[in-house]
């Protein structure tokens, strides 16, 4: 489809690798210039949806002057997690955060399935972070994938985050919750596709 073709054109989503429960992070980076939304997903891997506590650690967006702000110090525009809340600094039961054994002193923790929307209105050039599965987590996996969308500018009626959750990302049958939707326009449509993850 000309969706996809675009999206392939873009280098879009970046993706990581399968992780899985007590691996050590892994670091995830994006070209953010001149981009207006910034677009985080955690998607289930194939052994379903338990203990995915998919994690954004030590991640910061950065200014072209260098400055740069914590990923912790915003707040989602618009959010959808499998757990009906995303944790800031600590995991689901409020324990410091820790992936692979290391303790993070910045992280977002988002469970699968689940996609966090931040407008960013060109203000940064670049977001870095490390990613992986709260040690909590004795099960489980997930993808972490991140979408930045002006190249949707040729599909004036779509949103990112309906792009990202139809085409790629795995919800759940049940009814999600959409939280502060006033902030964001959202105009959620069903692209059908054969894309597995």
């Amino acid at each position: 489809s000309e969706l996809r073709a675009s999206l392939v054109k873009a280098n879009m989503p970046i993706m990581s690798a399968w992780i899985k429960a007590k691996q050590k992070a892994v670091p995830m980076s994006a070209d953010l210039t001149g981009q207006d939304q910034l677009v985080l997903v955690t998607a289930a891997g194939p052994d379903g949806t338990d203990w995915d506590w998919g994690t954004w650690a030590n991640a910061r967006l950065i200014k072209a002057d260098g400055s740069s702000v914590w990923l912790d110090e915003l707040d989602p525009d618009y959010w959808v997690s499998g757990s009906n809340s995303i944790r800031k600094n600590t995991d689901l039961y409020g324990n410091p955060l820790l992936i692979g054994g290391k303790k993070y002193d910045h992280s977002v923790l988002c469970h699968a399935n689940g996609v966090m929307v931040y407008n960013i209105n060109k203000e940064y050039v670049r977001f870095e972070a490390e990613v992986g599965l709260a040690d909590q987590s004795t099960v489980g996996s997930v993808f972490l994938r991140i979408l930045i969308t002006n190249f949707l500018s040729g599909f004036p009626d779509l949103d990112s985050s309906a792009v990202f959750m139809s085409e790629f990302a795995k919800l759940p049958s049940r009814r999600l919750p959409v939280h502060d939707p006033q902030s964001l326009s959202i105009s959620i449509r069903l692209l059908v596709s054969t894309t597995s993850i």
